[in-house]
């Protein structure tokens, strides 16, 4: 590719990035001299993350992928409109503008910019429907770009049900992914907040409330009812300071924790690694475990759900794998069967599916740790992405 990438770099003047997508075969040695050949003619271009072997100047990550956390660094989720790259007359599984712009407040609040793909006919125009989809983008950023442009991945490492968050110095925006209105509710924010204000209608300021119970941190928005045809409506928070939120994992007010994969300590894992989209990979044998320490303000019975990141049809789960889940009160060991999917923006392509594993029991407010381990050897790996704790009555 050598007298390509010098044709590209000495005869259209500067160049501001190269998008490399290539085979993932290639060895670190053969990424970095591609790497020092682009550098060597344009010092300033950048290399895209996609040269493998982690050297790009940025991350990309996996087509159409979402990470399940706020991930550090520089990234991109190279995504469709529809289900292919390039013009296909007969690919009409085109996404609505309302899963685009979730998608687009999914991304943000965890620091990942949206390279969002076009593909032209035959004749170099844009089709239609894409047209029509990026119109109403528009639209809901002209209203709502304030909280996309010139932001910053959220506080919180991990994602909030029903919430997405991005940053700018001392404001943090609040995306209402669902049509909630009134009280909304969040844990672990540690700013006062000034005040906080709808971005459709900046003029009338909304109520709230901020305390303190069993360690964590509450803060209650009394959000009204949405007067704007547009989806996910976005808060602006005027705080005293840079947003900070407590780096605990906390139980949230709907009673829940989440415990996600790559906020795990991870114990004896060898033969397991971690994806930069925040799942484990490759855990196909006994020995290695996953701990998290978190905080619960209502103790009681809570329903375990391991979730599992498979691609294919819920028929073709894999079986057999095995897996113990202890907090020190009640021990449980089932084999990971589908009870559900996991309901969220990024699961589009590659839905998380839910295992129920049983009830523990959570007897008093406060700190608590919970272990992770598989019990049985087998071909089939255990894709985790993470643990969730529901209420249980």
């Amino acid at each position: 590719v050598k007298p390509q990438l010098r044709e590209l770099l000495t005869g259209y003047g500067p160049v501001a990035i190269l998008w490399f997508d290539t085979p993932g075969a290639m060895t670190v040695e053969e990424s970095l001299d591609l790497r020092n050949f682009v550098k060597s003619i344009q010092p300033d271009c950048l290399v895209s993350g996609r040269i493998g072997n982690d050297l790009g100047d940025y991350g990309s990550m996996g087509d159409n992928i979402v990470p399940v956390g706020r991930i550090e660094g520089d990234w991109e989720t190279p995504a469709t409109l529809n289900d292919t790259w390039g013009y296909r007359s007969d690919d009409t599984n085109w996404k609505t503008s309302d899963s685009l712009i979730r998608l687009l407040a999914d991304l943000g609040s965890k620091g990942v910019n949206y390279l969002l793909n076009v593909g032209p006919t035959s004749a170099g125009e844009i089709p239609t429907p894409s047209v029509e989809l990026l119109a109403k983008v528009g639209d809901w950023m002209a209203v709502y770009g304030e909280a996309v442009y010139g932001t910053q991945a959220g506080p919180f490492s991990y994602e909030i049900p029903g919430l997405r968050m991005t940053s700018k110095r001392h404001s943090l925006f609040l995306f209402l992914m669902e049509d909630q209105t009134g009280v909304v509710r969040i844990h672990g924010l540690k700013n006062m907040v000034r005040g906080i204000v709808p971005l459709d209608r900046p003029a009338r300021p909304i109520p709230f409330s901020q305390s303190s119970d069993n360690g964590i941190d509450r803060l209650e928005i009394d959000v009204p009812e949405n007067g704007s045809p547009l989806p996910v409506r976005v808060l602006r928070l005027d705080l005293d300071g840079p947003p900070e939120a407590d780096d605990t994992l906390l139980q949230q007010p709907d009673g829940s924790v989440t415990l996600p994969a790559f906020l795990a300590d991870w114990r004896d894992a060898e033969g397991i690694r971690l994806e930069h989209n925040g799942m484990v990979r490759d855990w196909r044998k006994t020995g290695p475990s996953l701990v998290w320490s978190y905080r619960v303000g209502k103790p009681g019975r809570f329903r375990i759900e391991v979730c599992v990141h498979h691609c294919g049809d819920p028929g073709t789960f894999p079986r057999g794998m095995r897996m113990r889940v202890d907090n020190g009160v009640t021990p449980l060991e089932a084999e990971l069967t589908p009870s559900g999917l996991l309901a969220c923006p990024r699961n589009r392509y590659c839905p998380e599916v839910l295992c129920d594993v049983g009830t523990i029991y959570v007897p008093e407010p406060g700190m608590h740790t919970l272990c992770l381990k598989r019990i049985s050897d087998g071909a089939d790996p255990a894709l985790i992405t993470q643990v969730r704790l529901m209420p249980f009555p």
